[in-house]
């Protein structure tokens, strides 16, 4: 039944992709003269835009001829934002943005990571890591079915697996909230949950509901970045036990070049009320870099490593993403 259930709701989200491809798209204004809001809110603290401008056309030189009062000045293009893929891999951190309305965006990896276990190790190996996002509705509203497979192998007497299966099926939504406005950073937040469809090794028996909330800024434009995320989950442990699960990342993104981009990230896993064995606060290191093989597929590698006693003692993956 678990099985049925989760290919009924990836089933249904092919079908919202068709929906989203056809209907949505079909609402987008040819000629580009209907602009619509790109997030659900907008700063309302803060120095007006429009009075900064008003500012920095005060300040002009007496010398400088003003638009608006017959000079032969042209007013400046309105700069267009890059229409760019934009990912929430390979680090931790989610990105605050969505697809876009009528997007339709696949990510998928496999990461490979190791823990010492007695006299030798556990070795998991993730695969292939689907997140299927799907802009409906508005531009700040997407849509998100995920999927993943898990291996694990333990080596201590001889690579035997010891688990093999799918997890729980991922189902969720992002809000694109607001837009960076100088200080205030880009916003966004999504609510999702695991539905018990995944293998007696790796189900958690019940819906886990949690909610994402993440953040960032563009410190220097098309060169350096800034974000992080403040995520609450209800998980349980290897007792059986459900408890919380807090999370926390922050992330540093660099463009090397047009295509060529890097990452440095830390996150902690800080869980409440667990009584099991070893189910202290992890901390992570992680890093990597993305190529953008063209402007709607993207490459990666990435590679981290625990820095706490209950984490894993490294990891590392690759991945891609594409839209249309």
């Amino acid at each position: 039944m678990a099985r049925n259930a989760g290919i009924l709701l990836l089933g249904l989200s092919c079908m919202a992709v068709s929906w989203g491809c056809a209907g949505q798209r079909a609402l987008i204004d040819e000629e580009g003269k209907q602009e619509r809001a790109k997030t659900l809110l907008k700063w309302t603290v803060g120095r007006p835009e429009k009075d900064e401008d008003k500012d920095k056309e005060d300040k002009k030189p007496d010398g400088e001829k003003k638009n608006g009062n017959g000079s032969d000045d042209e007013p400046k293009p309105k700069e267009e934002e890059k229409d760019e893929i934009v990912t929430d891999r390979p680090d931790f951190s989610e990105a605050a943005r969505t697809v876009g309305q009528g997007r339709v965006q696949l990510e998928g990896g496999y990461t490979f990571t190791s823990k010492a276990a007695g006299a030798g190790f556990t070795w998991t190996h993730t695969y292939p890591e689907l997140l299927l996002r799907v802009g409906l509705f508005a531009e700040w509203f997407e849509l998100r079915v995920g999927q993943f497979w898990t291996n694990r192998v333990d080596t201590t007497t001889g690579n035997r697996l010891v688990a093999a299966g799918a997890e729980d099926l991922y189902v969720g939504v992002k809000l694109a909230l607001t837009e960076q406005k100088r200080f205030l950073p880009e916003t966004g937040l999504i609510l999702q949950t695991l539905v018990p469809t995944g293998a007696t090794a790796f189900t958690n028996r019940e819906i886990m509901p949690g909610v994402n909330f993440c953040y960032g800024w563009d410190l220097i434009k098309d060169r350096l970045t800034l974000g992080g995320s403040l995520l609450f989950d209800r998980v349980t442990n290897d007792l059986g036990q459900q408890h919380a699960l807090i999370s926390t990342s922050t992330s540093i993104g660099l463009d090397l070049t047009k295509k060529l981009g890097m990452f440095t990230e830390w996150y902690a896993l800080c869980p409440v009320g667990s009584i099991a064995p070893g189910s202290g606060v992890q901390h992570y290191l992680n890093a990597g870099f993305t190529w953008k093989w063209t402007r709607n597929f993207q490459l990666d590698i990435r590679g981290g490593k625990g820095l706490s006693a209950t984490s894993d003692d490294y990891f590392a993956g690759a991945g891609f993403a594409i839209r249309r």
